[in-house]
């Protein structure tokens, strides 16, 4: 857990983190809204909320509660909608490549 991990100045990787004055439910919005618009599902934003190893997500729901999470989740979501993208392809719009891993290799056919 990193709130019982030992300060370590020397591994810059490491986030450290510690509470800030604010206001919880602006800042549960803005985490809720950026998940949304990423593409993630509520009920998916529920699911993590309710696991303590999403330790931001999971602390506002417990600061501001349940009942208040669902509504603020429910609003945001009716609003933002999600974003959800589906590529299909037919053989009409597929074609044959050759993939190389050098920037120099000449592909012996080109696309048509």
């Amino acid at each position: 857990m990193s709130a019982t991990r030992p300060f370590a100045p020397d591994a810059p990787m490491i986030v450290e983190g510690d509470v800030l004055p604010g206001d919880t439910k602006l800042m549960l919005r803005c985490m809720l809204e950026e998940l949304l618009r990423g593409g993630m599902h509520a009920d998916e934003i529920r699911a993590l909320s309710a696991n303590p190893q999403y330790q931001a997500l999971h602390a506002a729901r417990c600061a501001i509660g349940d009942a208040e999470f669902e509504a603020l989740i429910g609003q945001l979501a009716r609003g933002c909608g999600v974003h959800r993208v589906a590529v299909r392809e037919t053989a009409e719009t597929a074609f044959e490549t050759l993939l190389t891993i050098r920037g120099d290799a000449v592909p012996e056919r080109s696309r048509p």
